[in-house]
């Protein structure tokens, strides 16, 4: 018996098979199909394209675009320049990543603290020409090109007593996390105001420049998320004020790590800079010559004055001051005790240009601060507290006493 064909089956002589309702993907493999005679009705998945990529989520939260997928006999499409594209983007991903890490709150906000109640010594110890200055003939003042370029008016009693007065209450509100950003950024102003008054009489310092960037990064960081915890009664102003300045908050944000870094990069901008500035004005007699004799026979002390005699001691120190201004960069590749050793010869090299020469370098020390776990002190210092506070207040013990308490009859 002989079946006749419908119209439309695979085997009818003469007709096409109709084409499917599944939409096709891929025009060059449905011809290579017809062409070799397949009759299979199952559409091919559709395949990625050639510029797709995968993102990838991170533990930390930051989402890593990594590198496009592609088959192994795909080309590269155009633009890509054979994986240029995909190296520029993983360059840009990591430099993102360094300029933006995720760190806790609590580090900067300790470090805010800190920052803010030196910037109060720093005007009544270190930077504290300004307030007389005011009083001076307006002839001497000779700004420097940032207030002239702004056509800041010469200081005057009012001018200096102003900042003064903003500079200090400022300070007290920021540090205690009250108003973080509208407290620091007029902090910041008035203490930038401040240093162009001072540096406008003929001295330029270069100490300041990592504490100037702290004061303008810092307001960027906001409030702590637990600024609102008012739970527990015990211990009332003191809980309220930790819980206010985020000495407690943990979270991790990538405004936090930012605001750190800029601090970072001003420390050592002023190390390396630095030693450009020496080599740019002094040229190669700065460490070849008598630098450091001229520095301790005009400002040598009781320590530094027998090193005199030794001017091969005092060269020495200048070519290893150069070398070690222009490898301050390397902080940011060494870890763990490397990094601290790295930090704490800096350190002692301030203390001692302090008890030599008498000169400090004591902003960029506490710039130093940005570097460090700072919540981890925050957390040791509780401890200390709530084992002092314990045995201060422990049950049958006086405090001028060791008897114990005799309860009465």
């Amino acid at each position: 018996m002989t079946t006749t064909a419908r119209p439309g089956q695979a085997g009818e002589p003469g007709r096409r098979r109709p084409v499917s309702s599944r939409p096709s993907t891929d025009a060059a493999t449905d011809a290579t199909t017809d062409a070799a005679g397949r009759d299979s009705t199952l559409a091919r998945p559709p395949q990625p394209s050639v510029d797709q990529s995968v993102r990838t989520e991170l533990a930390n939260g930051v989402v890593e675009q990594v590198a496009p997928y592609r088959r192994p006999n795909s080309q590269p499409s155009a633009g890509t320049g054979d994986g240029r594209g995909t190296a520029l983007r993983a360059g840009a991903l990591a430099l993102r990543r360094w300029w933006f890490p995720a760190e806790p709150y609590a580090r900067a906000a300790v470090l805010r603290t800190i920052i803010y109640l030196f910037v109060i010594f720093d005007i009544r110890r270190l930077v504290n020409d300004v307030v007389p200055k005011g009083y001076v003939p307006a002839e001497l003042y000779q700004p420097v090109l940032v207030p002239r370029v702004l056509q800041l008016p010469a200081p005057n009693p009012f001018i200096v007593h102003t900042l003064q007065a903003v500079i200090v209450g400022g300070c007290l509100i920021a540090a205690a996390g009250l108003l973080p950003r509208l407290a620091g950024w007029a902090v910041a102003l008035a203490f930038t105001w401040w240093l162009f008054i001072d540096m406008s009489y003929g001295k330029v310092d270069h100490d300041h420049l990592a504490l100037l960037v702290a004061l303008y990064v810092l307001p960027t960081i906001g409030f702590s998320g637990t600024r609102r915890d008012r739970r527990s009664p015990v211990g009332g102003i003191r809980r309220r004020w930790v819980a206010t300045s985020g000495w407690r908050d943990m979270a991790r944000t990538e405004s936090v790590g930012w605001a750190l870094r800029c601090v970072q990069v001003a420390v050592v901008a002023t190390y390396f800079f630095s030693a450009w500035a020496k080599i740019r004005v002094g040229g190669w007699h700065w460490p070849t010559g008598a630098t450091f004799a001229w520095a301790v026979d005009r400002r040598g002390t009781a320590l530094s004055d027998p090193v005199l005699n030794y001017p091969w001691v005092l060269v020495a120190g200048q070519w290893m001051l150069i070398l070690a201004e222009a490898l301050s960069p390397l902080v940011f590749v060494l870890r763990g005790r490397w990094r601290a050793a790295f930090i704490g010869f800096w350190l002692m090299f301030h203390l001692t240009t302090y008890l030599s020469i008498s000169i400090h370098f004591l902003p960029t020390a506490v710039g130093w601060l940005a570097f460090a776990p700072l919540e981890r002190v925050r957390a040791g210092a509780s401890r200390v507290y709530r084992r002092v506070r314990g045995a201060l207040t422990r049950p049958g013990v006086v405090r001028d006493t060791l008897e114990p308490i005799t309860p009465q009859s």
